[in-house]
This record gives C-alpha cells, sequence and structure tokens, in this order.
C-alpha cells in the first residue's frame, strides 16, 4: 500500500476538518496537525482554506493566486465567495458575498466571461453549504450594477472603485441555473449559525424537507400571538370608547334639541294666550262701554 505524502495527509486533515468528520482517537501528533488545520480554517485575514475546500468538495480546478478568477470547470471560469462565521455571534451566514475594487470595466468582464458564481458558507471553519449559479443571472447582476453605479455613476474613472460591491441569498435565490451542489447533513446543528430566513430557504425550497419549530420559536409564536391579542383588546376597547362618546354626543344632542323644542312651544303657547287675554280683555272692554251708554238712555 502506498504511503500518504505529507501534502495528501494534509489535504485529507483539511477535508475531514472542513466536512466535520474529524477522527475521535487522535494521536498526539494528529491532535497537533488538527489544532493547525483549525487555525487555518479560521483564519480572519485569508480565504485560501475555504476556497480550497470548496474547490474540493465541489469538483473545481483551484486556480491559487488573489488576482483572477479562483476556479474553473472544463467549461468555464469560476468566481468563488466563501464566508466564515463563529458560532455564537451575531454574524449569521446569508448567501452573502462581496466583490471588492470593483469598476463597470471588470463587471463587463465578468459577464462577457460568463462567469459561474460559486457561494460557500463556513461556521468555525466548517462547511455548511455550497451554493452555484450563473453570474449574468438578472437579480444577482442587477444587485452587483447597483453598487457599482452609486460609486461610479458617469463610468469608470481612474483611481475610484466601488470598494465594495455586495450581496446575499436574496439577489440570487431566482437564478434560474440555481444548483445546491452540497450542504452539510447536519445542517440543524449549523442552524445557530444562519439567519433564519436563509436555513429556511434551503431546508424547504432547496432540500424540500420540513423545519420543525423550535423551543424558541414555539415561545416567539406564543409572545407574538398575546401581542397580537392583547393590541386587539385595546383596539376593541378605543372603539368602544369612541362608540360610547358618540352615542352620549347623540344623546345631548336629541335632548338639547327636544329643550329648545319645549322652549320655542312654550313661548309660542305663551304669545297665544297673552294675545287671546288681550283679545277678551278688548272685547270685555267694549261690551263695559256699550253697557254705560246704554243705561244713560
Amino acid at each position: 500500500m502506498t504511503a500518504l505524502t505529507p501534502t495528501h495527509t494534509l489535504m485529507l486533515a483539511k477535508k475531514n476538518y472542513a466536512l466535520d468528520q474529524v477522527p475521535a482517537d487522535l494521536d498526539f501528533n494528529d491532535q497537533v496537525l488538527y489544532m493547525l488545520v483549525a487555525e487555518i480554517a479560521n483564519d480572519v485575514n485569508s480565504s485560501t482554506f475555504r476556497e480550497q475546500m470548496t474547490c474540493e468538495i465541489a469538483g473545481y480546478e483551484n486556480l491559487p493566486g488573489k488576482l483572477g478568477y479562483d476556479a474553473k470547470t472544463e467549461e468555464r471560469m469560476v468566481e468563488i465567495k466563501p464566508k466564515n462565521t463563529v458560532a455564537g455571534t451575531n454574524r449569521k451566514l446569508n448567501g452573502g458575498g462581496n466583490f471588492t475594487d470593483f469598476t463597470w470595466k471588470r463587471e463587463k468582464k465578468y459577464s462577457d466571461d460568463k462567469v459561474q458564481m460559486c457561494v460557500s458558507g463556513f461556521c468555525d471553519g466548517k462547511l455548511v453549504y455550497i451554493m452555484e449559479f450563473d453570474y449574468n443571472s438578472p437579480s444577482f447582476r442587477e444587485k452587483i450594477q447597483k453598487d457599482v453605479r452609486a460609486k461610479l455613476p458617469d463610468g469608470d474613472v481612474k483611481g475610484h472603485y466601488c470598494r465594495s460591491a455586495s450581496f446575499t441569498w436574496k439577489h440570487w435565490k431566482d437564478a434560474e441555473t440555481l444548483r445546491l451542489v452540497w450542504s452539510s447533513p447536519n445542517l440543524d446543528k449549523f442552524r445557530p449559525c444562519m439567519s433564519e430566513p436563509f436555513y429556511r430557504f434551503i431546508k424547504t425550497d432547496l432540500l424540500h424537507e420540513n423545519i420543525p419549530l423550535t423551543e424558541a420559536q414555539i415561545m416567539s409564536m406564543l409572545r407574538a400571538d398575546a401581542k397580537a391579542a392583547e393590541k386587539a383588546a385595546k383596539k376593541a376597547k378605543r372603539e368602544v370608547d369612541r362608540a360610547l362618546k358618540k352615542a352620549i354626543k347623540e344623546v345631548v344632542k336629541e335632548a338639547e334639541k327636544a329643550a329648545k323644542k319645549e322652549k320655542r312651544d312654550a313661548e309660542r303657547a305663551a304669545k297665544k294666550a297673552a294675545k287671546e287675554a288681550e283679545k277678551a280683555a278688548k272685547k270685555a272692554a267694549k261690551e263695559a262701554a256699550r253697557a254705560l251708554e246704554k243705561s244713560k238712555k
């Protein structure tokens, strides 16, 4: 049996670490080896390990170096955007990435070369997912162009760049060529490291699996229901208060209207009675005058 070379041994250790398959029974030397691999895998200043592991699992030919594309297949060039996060932090994997120091010239080259995009995510250096889609996917390219346009509205200017043209899963989720190349068989383990909408997208839209609710989600739903019920009760109380005020206002208005009518009726009756009394008094005076004249005769 041919012995493994140091290069092959290191690559195997890297792959085991990335796939979360580190053997349990390690001797002292292997423990040191995996400690070094862990350090390399989580280096915040270098994405070399993550690009290398993405190529290894996806089957790309890696193209080392910082200039040019990261890898290639038999048909086309590949741009890899790997992201690593640390468990327990607020930085969640969201299928995102970014292009640094972008210009309109570079953007056009990516489009003309029909570059294949590859987005991968790692948590503590452990591979979580690998996605593929075309750079020319409309919603994705539109987002990149939008960021470039914001910094270079009048076209390329010497010495000026779009420092970061960024994207998330929402910008490539509708790509016709979208393909889930690989996802961790223990995806649920990495759920806390991912944004919940992105996790659900992979789980339901790409893997077509049901997602059991976590205790935290159940409690959140119950709190939301309680809050909604409280809000509805407050709204109902406000509506009752408004209806009551309106009813009281209408009753008072009707009472005032009735009182004014009674006052008008009383005034009319008083005027009528006074007029009739005056008429009767005049009649009595006339009759008295006639009687007096008659008695004189």
